[in-house]
């Protein structure tokens, strides 16, 4: 059978294993800051500085548009803008929904992404959404 580890060597090598605990009211150590941890609240974006906003689906089942998504721009012009480019292209008209210049890639079988963007005043305006059946 094996050697026995001497008690001194034990409590020598527990107490080298035990990490320091920094006082409560000391700053944040690089131990909180390791994978699995959230950064302090400053560095967590707010919700209203989120570059796209969220406008949700077209409201029945079925081939459509889904998953609108707005930058510079109201919810309500941005599903107008998916709404008229979704008729469009199943009716055959041209897809420039209100003066929005947009190109579409599949992702998937049925399943397209689209992005329109047009330049109002100063800023690039931008609609992003799902499309198919």
């Amino acid at each position: 059978m094996g050697r026995a580890i001497p008690p001194a060597l034990t409590a020598w090598l527990l107490a080298s294993l035990v990490l320091p605990v920094a006082p409560a009211s000391a700053g944040r150590s690089d131990i909180d800051s390791g994978p699995g941890r959230r950064p302090p609240s400053s560095a967590v974006p707010s919700p209203s500085s989120a570059y796209w906003r969220s406008c949700g689906s077209q409201r029945h089942r079925g081939a459509g548009w889904y998953h609108v998504r707005a930058h510079a721009i109201n919810c309500r012009k941005a599903r107008a803008v998916a709404r008229r480019y979704f008729h469009g292209i199943v009716d055959d008209r041209s897809p420039r929904p209100l003066g929005f210049s947009c190109q579409s890639k599949r992702i998937g079988y049925e399943l397209r992404r689209a992005a329109c963007r047009r330049v109002a005043g100063h800023r690039a305006q931008k609609v992003r959404f799902l499309y198919g059946s």
